[in-house]
């Protein structure tokens, strides 16, 4: 199980005031290292043969509690 505080103000480019009650499609990544010792760590496995964050396919609901 994992929480994440995720701060309003991070949408800031989206008019959303209240994230209660709401679901968003989502994935979390993180790069460690750099040149050939970089290791990626995802929440959800991204299958492709590069590592591309950004496709839709790959994320998955995130559920914002009431």
């Amino acid at each position: 199980e994992l929480a994440l505080v995720v701060p309003i103000t991070a949408f800031w480019k989206h008019n959303i005031s209240n994230l209660s009650g709401k679901t968003f499609l989502a994935n979390v990544y993180n790069c460690v290292g750099s040149g050939d010792d970089r290791q990626y760590v995802t929440w959800h496995p991204i299958t492709s043969d590069a590592p591309d964050f950004h496709r839709p396919e790959f994320f998955k609901p995130v559920y914002f509690e009431k």
